[in-house]
C-alpha cells in the first residue's frame, strides 16, 4: 500500500478552474500592450524637445518683429517731424502777376468807395439830383498761378 500511495502522490492532480487563469493571462497581455517602452519614451522626449525648440524660435521671431515694428514707428514719426520742420521753413513766394492783380483789385475797391462818397456829397448838396442807379460791384479777377 505504501507503494500505491506513493504512486498516487506522483500522479496526483487537482482540478483548477481555468477562467481565473485566463483572466490573468488577458490582464498580462493588456499590460504588455499598454506599457510604454524605453524607446517610446525616448521618442516622446525628442518630440517634446523639437516642439520646445519651435516655440523658442517663434518667440524670438515675434520679439524681433515687434522690435522692427517699434523701429518703423519711430522712423515714421521722425520723418513726419522732419517733413513738418521742412515745410515750416519753406516760404512761399508770390508771383509778380499775383502782386499786380492784388494791387489792381485794391485800387478798384478804393475807387468804388470814393465814388460812393462823392455821390453821397452830391445828393446832400443838391436835393433835386436823382439818386444814381446802383452799380453792380465788379467781380474780383481770378489770380492765375502758373
Amino acid at each position: 500500500m505504501i507503494d500505491a500511495e506513493q504512486e498516487n502522490r506522483e500522479h496526483e492532480f487537482e482540478l483548477v478552474p481555468i477562467s481565473p487563469v485566463r483572466k490573468l493571462e488577458r490582464r498580462v497581455e493588456e499590460l504588455e500592450h499598454n506599457t510604454v517602452t524605453h524607446r517610446d519614451l525616448k521618442d516622446m522626449f525628442l518630440i517634446v524637445k523639437a516642439n520646445q525648440q519651435s516655440v523658442d524660435e517663434i518667440v524670438k521671431l515675434n520679439r524681433s518683429m515687434m522690435e522692427r515694428i517699434a523701429d518703423l514707428a519711430n522712423a515714421s514719426a521722425n520723418i513726419v517731424s522732419k517733413m513738418n520742420d521742412f515745410l515750416s521753413r519753406i516760404e512761399i513766394e508770390e508771383l509778380p502777376e499775383a502782386k499786380e492783380i492784388r494791387g489792381i483789385t485794391d485800387y478798384n475797391e478804393r475807387l468804388t468807395k470814393m465814388e460812393n462818397r462823392l455821390n453821397a456829397l452830391i445828393l446832400a448838396l443838391n436835393p433835386r439830383v436823382k439818386k444814381p442807379v446802383a452799380q453792380r460791384p465788379m467781380a474780383r479777377p481770378i489770380a492765375r498761378v502758373a
